[in-house]
């Protein structure tokens, strides 16, 4: 077997007799980190993207709060109409009733009186009842909204740290493209 000494080469000593290899093995670099930088700056955008979706979503999820609680302010609106209603027929009921010759305490009117303010707070309840279920859907739907946003500003993150390490990758294997040209130009 025979002995081979290890050749010490300086990088004068390699421009000097391989110029192409060391300019390879420039351009390798230089084009990874361009490469790197290049995700990077996808992975930087992925994340306003996401911050920017997450803007918007809380943005929608603000106006559908609004949106429940114009619900709920017109269902009492309309209940409290719902009862004014009744009390003005209640009031036409003992009018007429004393127009005809009767009391307020007969039994024919009492009980029309009792349907009438019955169906009424019926009516009424059945008015805040419905803007009260509407509310509530418009309540989840922000919430849902809310949810949305966190996962697509996560998800930005996520891109923007994958990016990075992306980025790192190809630096890595730039350099090692590069040494292997170096190397290779040695022989």
């Amino acid at each position: 077997m025979q002995y081979t000494p290890i050749r010490s080469y300086r990088l004068y000593d390699v421009a000097r007799f391989a110029p192409m290899a060391v300019m390879a093995a420039g351009a390798t670099v230089a084009g990874s980190a361009v490469s790197a930088m290049g995700t990077i700056a996808g992975g930087n955008a992925a994340a306003d993207a996401g911050i920017r979706s997450q803007q918007a979503y809380e943005f929608k999820a603000k106006q559908e709060q609004m949106a429940a609680q114009e619900a709920r302010a017109v269902a009492q609106r309309q209940a409290l109409e719902e009862d004014r209603k009744a009390t003005l027929l209640l009031s036409k009921l003992q009018a007429y009733g004393a127009a005809d010759g009767g009391n307020a305490g007969d039994v024919g009117i009492l009980n029309l009186a009792g349907n009438i303010a019955g169906r009424a707070k019926y009516d009424g309840l059945f008015k805040l009842y419905q803007g009260e279920n509407r509310a509530r859907g418009l309540d989840d739907s922000a919430m849902a909204s809310r949810m949305t946003g966190e996962a697509a500003f996560a998800e930005g993150q996520a891109k923007k740290q994958a990016s990075k390490l992306s980025a790192l990758g190809t630096v890595i294997g730039g350099f090692g493209s590069a040494f292997s040209q170096f190397n290779g130009g040695q022989k």
